[in-house]
């Protein structure tokens, strides 16, 4: 394994208790993604069923940001969301092609809202109010849970492009520059904040 702190393990879990048996594999995150998006000729590429992240994503963000996500974005992001569950159990391919153009043009609506958010956002928690100390912090913690809720959503959405990409080919990855200019941005964003 790779001398990177965070890694990739497959873990063989029983269906009935939900319990880790055994580990299978571990691997490093370049070493993951380097299998996401490198075949060799004559060795078939895969990539595990990431899909428990999304579903377990879905269903905390609708828990944590239940009274601060804009009513926009949380409609778009449970659009898609559903989209993607429809994508995921569909065995017809013609189906779920025309349900994954579906849903990259429906995402790619919905991160560009995002996109343009955030700006605001990051000033709104920033701003000085002009109020007593605690309707001035009551004010900055309700505009960061607003950014913090416009992240979430947009990683959900992500994750969803990534995992559609991935079914109907990894070649899709390497090429897709929006995609990929999308998570740097969101990545640039959250840096930007935490610096």
């Amino acid at each position: 394994m790779s001398e990177e702190k965070n890694y990739i393990r497959t873990m063989l879990v029983n269906s009935k208790n939900h319990r880790y048996v055994a580990e299978l594999d571990s691997m490093g995150v370049s070493e993951y993604m380097q299998l996401m998006i490198k075949s060799q000729q004559g060795v078939p590429s895969f990539v595990l069923d990431f899909s428990p992240l999304v579903d377990a994503l879905h269903k905390k963000i609708d828990e944590k940001n239940n009274y601060h996500e804009e009513s926009e974005i949380k409609l778009g992001r449970s659009s898609i969301y559903n989209i993607w569950r429809q994508i995921k159990g569909s065995s017809e391919s013609s189906f779920a092609g025309a349900l994954g153009a579906n849903l990259v043009a429906k995402s790619e609506d919905l991160l560009n809202l995002i996109h343009s958010r955030l700006p605001r956002l990051t000033i709104d928690y920033r701003s000085n109010y002009q109020n007593t100390p605690l309707e001035a912090s009551s004010k900055r913690a309700a505009a960061f849970s607003k950014f913090i809720s416009d992240i979430d959503a947009a990683l959900e959405i992500l994750l969803c492009r990534v995992y559609i990409s991935a079914k109907f080919g990894f070649e899709t990855l390497i090429d897709d520059i929006v995609m990929t200019g999308h998570c740097r941005a969101i990545r640039n964003v959250v840096l930007a904040e935490l610096k």
